[in-house]
């Protein structure tokens, strides 16, 4: 005997109605444990399915501001987390208060060595951050003071990463959703999901800088000279000469129209190129074109790996990591 409920609900099967009028489900036969498993798939898919909104801000202020209004709301118990970068959320009693925040942390991480990045797993979920007062709509200040309390100790920045997995809302900078490679390091799936921005005419702006790349000339000089050393002392010339020889030659062309360029402010100067017209200068002048910029890439990459693993050696670390390394 069948029987169907609401539209939608899946169909129950019973074996046989007794004289008592009391219906028995049926546990034996395979059409109810197909049921059961069906229902199961059922609610996981509809789980996996349901999206979580990306609410994306100009500045962190702003996040406040939103912040402040969704407490007055009947939505002020959401499960949410807002992610920001370690200016706004490192406590390290050193690291915190030296400018290159992010290198030193994923050093101190590694190492094992930060006692508020071992205790995240214990404030890790959005029932225990309840659990610690934050039961209703909360700030970047918020979570911090939270964190920081004597008996719990934790890193918030981590501790909101992982907040973010299971929250409902997630509230974070423009760039966080616009830049690729944040998107990446910060487990960000935009697919299926909803993305709300608010002033939203700011993006374009926010998009150009993500895309953008600032460079002085006394980076290009360091970096030359840095190269110009390593080449000398015989090691990895076969990937350091070509970058070094590849900034020589943007340094050229930048003295040879340094006399066209406009004085602008805090002691800038400049001139504007159409993309077309930069496309031909870097290849005509640098030989950087899109053949030869993988080229340089991999020599980079082999370049950037010796770095790291002379800054493990410093440290005392084993450099078998890295790999071997050919010196010529």
């Amino acid at each position: 005997v069948g029987y169907a409920a609401m539209p939608g609900t899946p169909v129950k099967h019973y074996n046989s109605v007794p004289s008592s009028g009391t219906i028995e489900v049926c546990g034996l036969c395979r059409c109810s444990i197909l049921s059961q498993e069906g229902k199961k798939e059922q609610d996981k898919k509809l789980k996996q399915h349901v999206p979580l909104i990306y609410f994306g801000t100009r500045t962190h202020k702003q996040v406040t501001q939103i912040v402040h209004e969704l407490r007055k709301t009947a939505f002020a118990g959401v499960s949410m987390a807002i992610l920001a970068s370690r200016d706004h959320y490192c406590v390290h009693s050193e690291i915190s208060k030296l400018p290159n925040k992010t290198e030193l942390c994923r050093d101190c991480v590694k190492e094992n060595a930060c006692d508020y990045y071992k205790n995240v797993k214990n404030v890790n979920t959005q029932e225990r951050i309840a659990m610690l007062g934050l039961d209703t709509a909360w700030d970047i200040e918020d979570l911090v003071t939270t964190l920081t309390r004597r008996k719990v100790k934790a890193c918030p920045y981590f501790c909101a990463r992982e907040l973010a997995k299971a929250a409902d809302i997630v509230f974070c900078p423009y760039n966080y959703l616009i830049d690729s490679r944040i998107r990446k390091q910060m487990e960000i799936e935009l697919a299926g999901n909803v993305v709300v921005l608010d002033e939203a005419h700011n993006i374009e702006d926010s998009a150009r800088d993500a895309a953008s790349l600032s460079i002085t000339t006394e980076d290009i000089q360091k970096a030359q000279v840095n190269l110009a050393k390593l080449v000398d002392k015989r090691i990895l010339v076969r990937h350091h000469r070509p970058l070094e020889s590849m900034l020589s030659s943007i340094m050229e062309w930048h003295t040879s129209i340094a006399d066209t360029l406009k004085a602008g402010e805090y002691n800038k100067f400049t001139r504007t190129w159409l993309g077309v017209e930069m496309v031909r200068v870097l290849d005509k002048k640098c030989a950087l074109n899109e053949h030869t910029v993988a080229i340089f890439n991999s020599h980079f990459q082999e370049a950037t790996r010796y770095a790291k693993e002379q800054q493990q050696i410093a440290r005392g670390g084993d450099p078998k990591e890295f790999g071997q390394l050919d010196e010529e």
